[in-house]
């Protein structure tokens, strides 16, 4: 009887200092399409996942893809669920949120629904008298061909006038279009990268265009665990502070909100009939607002 009772305690024993290795929760593995350059691994989005991973409470493991992979491939790869990449971030449509599963929180807050405008110097005096959409409505855009902005602008009674992306700068400079909405976090850099050939570009300094646009993390529909756990860290992240102090002070953000403004500017509000209605409903406190500066 002794002999039987030892034996138990022993096997209790045992069961008891291999339960944790035996039921630790599996690890969570997260690999990020790379683009060119390691340095990667200090982009707003990379960083931002890793955040909200470590938000989740979940083990996990992030690292970059071995190979450099496309949008586009990365986007196949997801669907196929190839495992050499598990997430990626992009602007959202229709199609992408029927192939993929979302994670319905805008990873910048939608800042690239707030277009500056791309202008020629000589129109900015037209452009200080813009104070609605009505008075907007008198001028011509230029987008991109095939750009799902065109329609976006069109919806709302803009015009536009579409061109080869590389094309409509010459435009401008040439005011055969009066202005070009780029993202907020776009604008400065291409002002200064088309200048030289075009020197009478300017940043119009007063106004923002705004329309709901996000760009989410998407996991593959095969990856639900995935998918949670970015969405818990993502909202844990938004409710202790953290998001805001990382959209804050990450050097891409950061340099953008210093140099668009936004809380200065005059918005003009339009509808985004491209956005599904699961992308629209998404909580107003996850989308950008001036008070996030």
């Amino acid at each position: 009887m002794k002999a039987r009772l030892l034996k138990l305690i022993v096997a209790v024993l045992v069961l008891a200092a291999t339960a944790p290795s035996v039921w630790a929760e599996e690890p969570l593995t997260a690999v990020f399409p790379m683009g060119k350059g390691r340095e990667q691994e200090q982009s707003y989005p990379y960083q931002l996942l890793r955040l909200v991973l470590e938000k989740s409470g979940k083990p996990f493991t992030l690292k970059l893809s071995s190979v450099e992979m496309p949008e586009e491939r990365a986007r196949r790869v997801l669907m196929e669920n190839g495992g050499d990449v598990t997430v990626m971030w992009s602007g959202t449509a229709k199609a992408f949120e029927e192939d993929l599963l979302p994670v319905r929180i805008p990873t910048t807050g939608g800042l690239l629904g707030y277009r500056l405008f791309l202008v020629n110097q000589k129109d900015l005096r037209k452009f200080a008298a813009v104070r609605s959409l009505n008075d907007l409505r008198r001028y011509t855009a230029g987008q991109g061909t095939n750009w799902s902005d065109v329609s976006i602008l069109e919806a709302s009674g803009l015009k536009v006038h579409a061109a080869k992306y590389h094309l409509l700068f010459n435009l401008l400079d040439k005011q055969r279009i009066d202005y070009f909405p780029r993202g907020a976090n776009e604008i400065f850099e291409e002002f200064e990268r088309f200048r030289p050939k075009n020197p009478d570009l300017a940043v119009e300094p007063n106004l923002v265009l705004v329309y709901p646009f996000a760009s989410f993390f998407f996991v593959s529909k095969s990856n639900p665990a995935l998918h949670d756990a970015i969405h818990q860290g993502f909202v844990n992240a938004h409710a202790d502070g953290s998001f805001l102090e990382f959209f804050r002070s990450h050097p891409s953000t950061a340099t953008v909100l210093a140099q668009a403004r936004l809380d200065q500017r005059l918005r003009i509000d339009i509808g985004n009939p491209l956005m599904t209605e699961e992308t629209l409903a998404i909580p107003s406190q996850y989308w950008f607002d001036p008070s996030w500066q």
